[in-house]
């Protein structure tokens, strides 16, 4: 069984719906959503009902009830099981409520889009068709895994797409915004990718083989 691993959604204005909707929650409620969440991150995409529902267009709903208060928290799977926490609300009838699940939508896309556009730096995905097969690949396929890297700032400034075996990563590609093309970066997103996965050895395809050393030999 492979566990969550839970991220929130930050906006364009560095805003974290989800965070500030527990914020506001009362503090029994709160700390009851985060066991919840705590629940979530164990089972991952084997969760299912009662504390989970499939809400449509790879949405879900993680259903949270404290006495006869009841909140909703929205959230989709990423590449290799990766829970993407987008916002959350107060149910105060029993239809949900539209305008809760269309940002729900559009934080998904917004999503997808900053990962599309850093891989559009890259040749291989400048034609629209490419990208979208690709981000499809790494949602669908668990051997290709791409991963969002995050400045000290909490912005996403690079993809790192990989292929998982058993005993291997293989780099397949890197690509990072304009401003983050230095070797401090790329030697801290292979610093992180060799943290999470400590027993496996990172490789490279021929295009990245000289990245890679470079990195390793920096460090």
């Amino acid at each position: 069984m492979r566990k969550g691993n839970i991220e929130f959604y930050k906006n364009e204005n560095g805003r974290i719906p989800v965070e500030e909707f527990m914020d506001k929650l009362p503090i029994k409620h709160r700390e009851k959503a985060v066991r919840s969440l705590m629940l979530l991150e164990e089972f991952g995409e084997f969760l299912g009902e009662p504390h989970v529902k499939y809400m449509g267009n790879d949405i879900f709903e993680l259903r949270i009830r404290f006495a006869k208060d009841i909140s909703r928290i929205f959230y989709f799977f990423w590449s290799e099981g990766k829970i993407v926490l987008t916002n959350g609300f107060v149910k105060k009838s029993q239809k949900t409520p539209a305008k809760e699940l269309n940002k729900a939508r559009k934080y998904k896309k917004d999503y997808e889009k900053t990962a599309m556009g850093l891989l559009s730096y890259l040749p291989d995905f400048k034609n629209i068709e490419n990208l979208k097969e690709e981000i499809s690949l790494n949602q669908e396929d668990n051997d290709f895994v791409l991963f969002l890297y995050r400045n000290k700032q909490n912005n996403v400034v690079g993809v790192l797409g990989t292929q998982m075996t058993d005993k291997f990563i293989i780099i397949r590609y890197l690509s990072l915004a304009p401003g983050f093309r230095e070797i401090s970066y790329e030697k801290d997103i292979f610093a992180e990718l060799k943290n999470e996965y400590p027993n496996k050895r990172i490789t490279a395809v021929p295009e990245y083989t000289d990245l890679l050393k470079a990195v390793e030999a920096d460090g």
